[in-house]
Parts: C-alpha cells; structure tokens; sequence
C-alpha cells in the first residue's frame, strides 16, 4: 500500500513537470518577437541608405606662411616654385677678425640634383618667417615678389647629397653681415625637380660656419622659411583640387532635406575619387572642415570654418579614391539644419611640402555622400 502512494505521487510529478516543459515550449516556439515587443507594440524601422551629390561646391588657391615647416623645399617645374630664405645672428664682431672662409651646411632628406644660387636678401623690406611668403615679407603686407634681394652672388652648386657644404664668397660676408636679412636660395631654370631640407625646427637645422685662422664659430638661424609660388596653374572655383606647399582647398555642401532631423545616422561616407596627383611624399592626409558661413560666389574664399578639423584620413598616393567617415558632422547637420553651411577638405598639414590632388567632378564619379540611418520606434499609441 506505502509503495502504492509512493509510484503516484511521483507519476504526479513527472506529469506536472511533462505538461510545465510542453507549455513553454509551446509558448517559446510561437513568440518570434523580441522579449517586451507586444507590451511596447511599436514597430522597428528598417535602415534607410542614401547618396547625394553636392548641391554647391567651390575651390579656390591660396598663398599661406610656410614658417613652421619642418622641411625646407628647394626646386621647380613647370607648374611650382619654391625658394628658401635663412638668417643667420650674424654681427659686427664677427668681422674683427681676419675669415678665411664661410660655408654653409645643409642637410637633405629628399635628394634631387637641383642646381642653384644664392644671394644676400636686401634691406628693402625685412622678412618674417611666421608671416613671409611668395607675395608679402610680414605681417603688414608687404609686398614683395618672390623675395627682394640683391643681384650680388654669393654662391651657386648642387645639392646631390645627404649633406651639402656650400663655400659663400668671402669678399660679401660684410653685406651679408651689415646690408641683408640674411639670404636667399633660388633654384635655377633649369631644375625640374624638387629637394627637400630639413629646417631649424629639427636636429639637422641648416648651419653656418666662420671659419679663421685659429677657431670657427658656427650659427644656427634665427629664422628660416620657403616661399612657393604656381607657374602655369589654372584652375576656376568649380574645379576639386587639394594641396599643400600652395594650398588648394575645395567646399562641398550637400542638402540634407529629405533626411528627417529625428534620424540617427548609422553611417555617413565621404567618397573621393582622385583624376590627377602629384606630391613629394607617399602618404597624405586629407582633413574636413565644418564650414562657419554660408558661401556663395563671392564669398567662399574669405567663408569661415572651424577652428578644428571634424575628420580626417591618411591617403596613400598610389591609391585613387578615398572614404573619410562623417558620420559625427552630418549627425550634427541633420540635428541642427542651420548650421549645414558645407565642408572644406583640405590637405594636413597644409604647409607640408608640396602636393595636389584634382579630385573627378563628373557625374558618376565625382564627390557623394553615402548616408545610412534610421527613424525612431513608433510610438505605443
């Protein structure tokens, strides 16, 4: 009789936990929607991808100070130019005793045979490396082009090695000392190429070295800069190009009105196609500015932008396209639609070296905006 009650209690319990297990299984097995999805009854949106063209866009040159460079460029082509200014702390007393030589060091570290001269910088108009460029000496404007110096030679050569030791003539070491502000290096007509020097900002800063009959004396610059001017560039505000040395810069604007400002952005992809390049470098990086102004025809050259750049992208220069990842800005474009004025894409930074992109501006493969993002769950009622 005991063993009797005992089976049925377990027979019990084996059926109860039977009927327990199939009912959620049953219920599992017929509820496909997320956990919490029938008490919230709203509808998940699926992603939405689109791509834009520009709505407007502009491109313009610009002649920038190249004084914090940490390479000095020396050369040409049919399309630049760029010489180097360097001032020395030279003195008076320097002069009281008898030079036997002077000679100037510098130290390359893209090697090219480019010839060139050398020339005192005249005192017509005193440089400034912070302010200097092809067109203006300082930071008052002043005028000058390419550089005022006088037709005096001091010397001329050949950069060919790592390091280049030049022998400055004697005889104009006074009007370098008392009558220049400093000198000047020019490449000749006939180079076609470029070099590049490493400037007083590095351990390898150009030097000069007095030497007399018992000792030398060496100085370092006070200031040194390249100044480089466009030959036969030509370009109108439609065309997308981008460089340093001379800096180009190109302003997209892209109208978001048909992206609701309750979206989130999932994605956003600036695509670049490259036409032509040219750099003295493998590797670039292209940088975008959120823009301050509206622009327009007449304005886009003096609109502001951020202070800071929003994205950024190394390029490699055998590539031919480029993805910069803009998914924070057009975020805050779609959030905020007033402040949508465009981007600048820009070369980082732009006082380094020389180097252009023409970007394609046809329809099918020139700059888009691929965007993807998502609306809000619809509400419960």
């Amino acid at each position: 009789m005991i063993t009797f009650i005992k089976n049925s209690i377990k027979n019990k319990k084996f059926r109860l936990t039977i009927i327990i297990f199939t009912s959620l299984l049953i219920l599992f097995s017929c509820n496909k929607n997320p956990l919490g999805y029938d008490e919230l009854e709203r509808n998940i949106p699926n992603p939405v991808s689109v791509e834009l063209k520009p709505s407007s866009r502009y491109s313009y040159g610009k002649y920038i100070n190249l004084g914090s460079s940490e390479l000095l460029v020396l050369g040409r082509n049919s399309e630049y130019e760029s010489r180097i200014l360097i001032q020395f702390p030279l003195n008076e007393s320097l002069l009281v005793n008898n030079v036997n030589s002077v000679k100037l060091y510098l130290y390359l570290k893209r090697q090219k045979n480019i010839s060139f001269s050398i020339y005192p910088i005249s005192k017509q108009s005193e440089w400034k490396e912070n302010y200097a460029t092809w067109k203006q000496s300082d930071e008052n404007n002043t005028p000058w082009n390419g550089g005022y110096f006088y037709p005096s030679l001091l010397a001329n050569g050949i950069l060919t090695a790592d390091s280049c030791i030049i022998e400055l003539n004697r005889n104009l070491l006074d009007t370098l000392v008392n009558h220049s502000y400093g000198l000047i290096i020019i490449p000749d007509t006939s180079a076609s190429d470029f070099a590049t020097i490493y400037s007083r900002h590095t351990s390898k800063s150009p030097k000069l070295v007095l030497s007399y009959s018992n000792t030398t004396t060496t100085l370092t610059p006070t200031q040194d800069c390249h100044i480089i001017d466009t030959l036969n560039l030509s370009m109108t505000f439609i065309d997308h190009w981008v460089g340093s040395g001379f800096p180009f810069r190109t302003i997209l604007r892209f109208s978001l009105d048909t992206i609701p400002n309750n979206v989130t952005i999932t994605n956003a992809e600036l695509i670049l196609n490259i036409d032509h390049k040219f750099s003295l470098s493998e590797t670039l990086e292209l940088g975008i500015w959120r823009m301050l102004d509206s622009i327009t025809p007449t304005n886009f050259k003096d609109a502001k932008f951020a202070s800071s750049h929003s994205a950024k992208k190394p390029y490699p220069i055998t590539n031919d396209s480029i993805k910069i990842d803009l998914r924070n800005l057009v975020q805050q474009w779609v959030i905020k639609p007033d402040s949508n004025f465009g981007c600048l894409i820009s070369i980082l930074p732009e006082y380094f070296e020389i180097s252009r992109l023409h970007l394609k501006i046809d329809t099918m493969f020139g700059p888009r905006l691929k965007i993807g993002y998502i609306t809000p769950p619809e509400g419960r009622f």
